[in-house]
């Protein structure tokens, strides 16, 4: 079995906001409703959709969906080969789509970057097509980071490289290539760091099948398109100081709740095949753990497994897509895995099915709260709109209110702000701000949207990007600092919201009046 050049192995959308539709405040014949604010009992909180899991499955050129807590199988998102799907890579969710990273496996056209409705799996016009300029030839790991989309191709239609899109137009914008890098660079999976990095995976596709196949870990600097090696294993079967000797051909990367840097290792030799996942100190390059995953089989049917990529879920757990391939037959079984690194246990979250099976050769994964740039699980942040806490569609007063009963009541947060890592159905997404904590400053940044000036420019300001890595504060531009303060105002130890409290959302609301009492 070999992962070469096109083999079966192997936006963030920029959108306008239409202020006569979308986001239009309710009317009352023509004219403009005052605001009116008021906080809702917490027992009217409506029952919002479980997580899901998306896999992209490279045996039947699809995507399936399941249920992100028990593993229930809910049917094709993506039907088989849906707009020319031919060998699934990386997906991220882009607000109001699905980006499925498309191979063309086994032809001589160049991949794509597709995309398809995120709640119906509807097609749509592809993001980046096989004619577009700067089109990648075989794609694999793909994020999305301010307004630009990333893209590993590991072939190239010159030379292996990290192509750029503008992620509103599609438009190719230019490439990452590493400087000072003696090795082949053949990048598969992609992931942004906790310091603002591009982390990337690569190995070389000749090798593959060696008893030491190599394998590293770069880092770009995308502002300034500098790089350097962050972990390596030459392949050179001679173990050397700092060498992480067990990383060979890795693909999946990613970043755990802790920092430490998660990367799929597979053997290639089929007599020696053997599939790990190595955790990594970003800081240093040293191996901290090493999580075998190759299942010991019967001598009369022996079989190996191939990990691709991977990200972390709910409750802190890595969610692992396995195959099973029997070298006998050649026979592929797909599953899928979950690793607790707090308790160094793997389960079967997904089990493979000889009969009736739904994964034939899982490769990569998402979930509806995965960030697209850094791959984390933030289970309170909308991604399809930061500022819609109810996911009701609109911004309106209550998406503050809803923030504001959880500062007061928090039901799922500590006194710090520090939210749950799993998220019940029946909770919003407090964190508008994208730092896995509530705050006065989530309340803040919706407030400042409906108090946006007609200048579009600073209403850019006044409004964060669901993907951004930016902090709360580099978000909120030119905020009026009255806000922030007549909001710590009104977060005192009373619950009771008093005359003075009402007084400082008058003046955080300017001229709209508040036409109702606070009580909670």
């Amino acid at each position: 079995m070999t992962f070469n050049l096109k083999s079966e192995s192997t936006t963030q959308l920029t959108h306008a906001f239409d202020h006569e539709t979308s986001r239009r405040r309710p009317h009352n014949n023509g004219r403009s409703m005052p605001l009116s604010l008021r906080f809702e009992s917490l027992d009217s909180r409506e029952l919002l959709a479980a997580d899901v899991l998306y896999i992209a499955d490279g045996g039947t050129d699809s995507v399936q969906s399941f249920d992100a807590s028990t593993g229930e199988y809910l049917g094709e998102f993506v039907a088989p080969a849906a707009a020319g799907l031919h060998g699934p890579g990386g997906m991220i969710f882009n607000r109001d789509s699905l980006l499925v990273v498309n191979q063309n496996v086994n032809t001589p056209f160049n991949g794509e970057v597709l995309r398809y409705d995120s709640a119906t799996g509807a097609a749509q016009i592809p993001f980046v097509s096989q004619d577009s300029a700067g089109a990648p030839f075989a794609p694999r790991g793909v994020v999305i980071r301010d307004n630009v989309i990333y893209v590993a191709d590991f072939e190239g239609t010159t030379h292996p490289n990290i192509s750029k899109f503008d992620a509103a137009t599609g438009a190719y914008i230019g490439e990452l290539v590493p400087t000072g890098f003696d090795a082949e660079f053949r990048p598969r999976g992609l992931v942004f760091g906790p310091d603002g990095g591009l982390f990337v995976t690569v190995f070389s596709e000749g090798l593959f099948e060696s008893a030491d196949p190599p394998g590293y870990v770069l880092r770009f600097d995308i502002k300034t398109g500098a790089s350097r090696v962050v972990a390596w294993n030459d392949g050179n079967g001679v173990p050397g100081e700092g060498e992480v000797s067990n990383l060979h051909n890795p693909e999946g990367i990613t970043f755990s709740p802790n920092g430490s840097i998660y990367v799929t290792s597979n053997f290639g030799s089929q007599t020696t095949e053997n599939t790990h996942i190595i955790v990594i100190d970003p800081a240093t390059g040293h191996q901290l753990n090493e999580i075998e995953l190759d299942p010991r089989t019967l001598p009369e049917n022996p079989t190996i497994v191939v990990a691709q990529a991977f990200v972390f879920g709910p409750s802190d757990k890595l969610f692992i897509p396995l195959t099973t391939v029997s070298l006998n037959d050649g026979v592929k079984l797909g599953g899928l895995w979950t690793y607790d690194p707090a308790t160094d246990e793997l389960a079967t979250f997904i089990a493979p099915s000889l009969f009736a099976p739904v994964l034939q050769f899982p490769e990569y994964l998402t979930f509806q709260q995965t960030n697209p740039a850094t791959l984390a699980y933030q289970p309170w942040h909308n991604f399809h709109d930061s500022l819609d806490v109810d996911r009701s569609s609109a911004i309106v007063p209550r998406d503050v209110l809803l923030v504001i009963n959880e500062l007061n009541h928090r039901t799922v947060s500590t006194t710090s702000g520090k939210l749950q890592r799993s998220r019940g159905t029946s909770e919003f997404y407090f964190d508008v701000s994208g730092d896995g904590f509530v705050t006065p400053i989530d309340a803040l940044l919706v407030i400042n949207y409906l108090n946006r000036p007609a200048d579009a420019a600073l209403v850019a300001t006044a409004r964060p990007q669901s993907s951004s890595t930016a902090t709360a504060t580099e978000t909120l531009g030119a905020v009026d600092v009255r806000f922030a303060a007549a909001i710590d105002g009104y977060f005192s130890t009373d619950s009771r919201i008093a005359r003075r409290e009402t007084a400082n959302f008058t003046t955080i609301y300017k001229t709209r009046q508040v036409s109702q009492a606070y009580e909670l």
